[in-house]
Order: structure tokens, then sequence, then C-alpha cells
């Protein structure tokens, strides 16, 4: 009796020892896929690092365009303010003229 009952505790304790090995070949096929997984997502996060900084160097580059233009703008503004200015006063003298034309 002491024999079976011995018998069937190893046996027990193989199929236990088994059922480890099993869970421990699913565990390290979890972990291999969990690494696969990581490494793809690193790769995709590198990719878009890089892309995002090449589109914030071409947006940098069209910001400091559109600031120079920008500039030329203003600067081609203030010519066309001071032209309109001299052309006002010249159309007043010509309307003060017209109104009080000079005794001869």
């Amino acid at each position: 009796m002491g024999n079976s009952e011995t018998n069937r505790a190893v046996t027990q304790l193989r199929n236990d020892i088994n059922d480890v090995y099993k869970e421990l070949a699913e565990l390290r096929t979890i972990g291999e896929k969990t690494n696969a997984i990581a490494r793809r997502t690193q790769v995709r996060v590198r990719h878009g690092h890089r892309q995002l900084g090449r589109q914030l160097g071409a947006v940098i580059a069209t910001q400091r365009q559109h600031s120079e233009l920008l500039g030329t703008l203003t600067t081609t503004q203030q010519q066309h303010s001071e032209q309109l200015a001299t052309l006002t006063a010249t159309t007043n003298e010509i309307l003060e003229l017209l109104k009080n034309p000079p005794v001869r």
C-alpha cells in the first residue's frame, strides 16, 4: 500500500513539474512576442521622431520665409503711406489753389 501511494505521489509530482514546464514555455513565448512588439514599437517611434524632426525643420524654414516676407511687406506699406501722405498734401494744395486762386 505504501508503495502505491508513493508511486501516486511521484506521478503527481511529475505531472505538476510537467505542467510547470508547460507554463514556463508559454510564458517564454509570451515574453518573446512582447519583446518583438516592443522592438517594432521602438522602431516606429524612432521613425516618427525623425519624421517630426524633418517636418519641424520645414515648418521653421517656412516661418522664417514668412517672417522675411512680412518684413518686406511692412517696409513697402510704410513707403506707400509716405507716398500717400505726399499725394494728399499735394492734392490739398491744389484744392486750396482752386478754391482761392492767386490774384494776378
